[in-house]
């Protein structure tokens, strides 16, 4: 998460591979309220609401992809399923998706 590498960040690992259907959930976090950035996090930022470009594996087929959730539990509104995205601000430039904006909006993910 976060492409500011100067900035805090994390990287979320997994078990196995992301299986091929979104209706199976691979890895998910209920509340980012709580989590604390792992790497250049000197202020000890929490990760809740400060995602501002995420990406996936996207090695061998099937490729992962996360989806955010505005609210603790993946409620409330949910973006679409991302591969990757620079820079979450819903622009539709580069890799991101034309959507509403998610920077600094996702309390919940899951990875499919």
């Amino acid at each position: 998460m976060n492409y500011n590498v100067d900035g805090p960040y994390t990287a979320w690992l997994g078990d196995e591979r992301c299986s091929p259907s979104y209706d199976e959930v691979d890895y998910a976090v209920d509340d980012l309220r709580g989590v604390r950035y792992p790497v250049n996090n000197p202020d000890n930022v929490s990760e809740n609401k400060t995602y501002s470009s995420v990406t996936v594996d996207t090695g061998d087929s099937p490729a992962c992809e996360i989806k955010l959730y505005g609210g603790v539990g993946h409620s409330g509104s949910s973006s679409g399923w991302i591969g990757a995205c620079t820079n979450l601000n819903g622009s539709g430039e580069g890799d991101c998706p034309a959507v509403s904006s998610w920077n600094n909006r996702a309390t919940s993910f899951k990875l499919s």
